[in-house]
């Protein structure tokens, strides 16, 4: 899943920016799919980005902009209800 740099500053985001941050925005579908954020427009926001992917403009954006990428892993899925039981059965 890829997200623009253009659409960051139109949801205010700061600080801390990963999966679940950009899905709460609306930007991905869903925070449990690997994301690369690439290069459109500009960045001046302080955030620190904890994706899966950045391109390197987007790095130097961020760094220009005082910010940092971290690369983060995908976040796991939640166990359903179904499968928690049965792993609770089984313990």
């Amino acid at each position: 899943t890829g997200v623009q740099t253009c659409a960051l500053p139109i949801y205010d985001l700061k600080g801390n920016v990963d999966n679940f941050t950009l899905y709460e925005a609306g930007l991905i579908t869903t925070p449990f799919h690997n994301v690369k954020v690439i290069a459109r427009g500009d960045l001046t926001a302080k955030i620190t980005l904890q994706t899966q992917g950045a391109s390197q403009s987007v790095v130097a954006m961020l760094e220009k902009a005082g910010g940092a990428f971290e690369k983060a892993a995908v976040p796991p899925l939640p166990k359903s209800a179904k499968q928690a039981e049965a792993d609770d059965k089984a313990a």
